[in-house]
């Protein structure tokens, strides 16, 4: 492989990596300090993860612990996830686009962890939706 050929490998995974993995570690380990408080750092998410965070959050207060939640919203095994919830509380599916953002081998961690903080602070937005209607 010539210098050049290498060059431009480097700049590619140089470029995939500042796209891709550094707003996810921004998004877990970029936390201010503003007037002498800790700020937590803003997460955006996809709107079918924002939903399932929503929905379980809302759980939280009326017993479900962090740990069920964070369960159920990553739901691993989604028909034992769908059993235990649904003895007290209705089961949310889990949809094509959450499965297409949390099926990521090397970045789960950090949106497993992204989703914690969001469940703590309650620090997110809800990533702006294209309109795609060609009326």
């Amino acid at each position: 492989m010539d210098k050049n050929t290498k060059r431009n490998i480097d700049k590619e995974i140089e470029k995939s990596f500042a796209e891709t993995f550094y707003p996810l570690l921004k998004s877990v380990y970029g936390w201010s300090v503003k007037d002498g408080k800790c700020v937590p750092p803003k997460i955006i998410f996809p709107k079918p993860v924002a939903d399932r965070i929503e929905y379980f959050a809302e759980e939280m207060e009326n017993g479900l612990t962090f740990q069920g939640a964070l369960e159920f919203i990553f739901a691993g095994d989604e028909k034992k996830c769908k059993e235990d919830c649904e003895q007290f509380m209705d089961w949310l599916p889990v949809s094509d686009g959450f499965k297409k953002w949390s099926d990521d081998y090397f970045s789960y961690n950090y949106k497993e962890a992204q989703v914690m903080l969001a469940l703590i602070y309650g620090n997110y937005q809800v990533e702006a939706q294209h309109d795609t209607r060609t009326d």
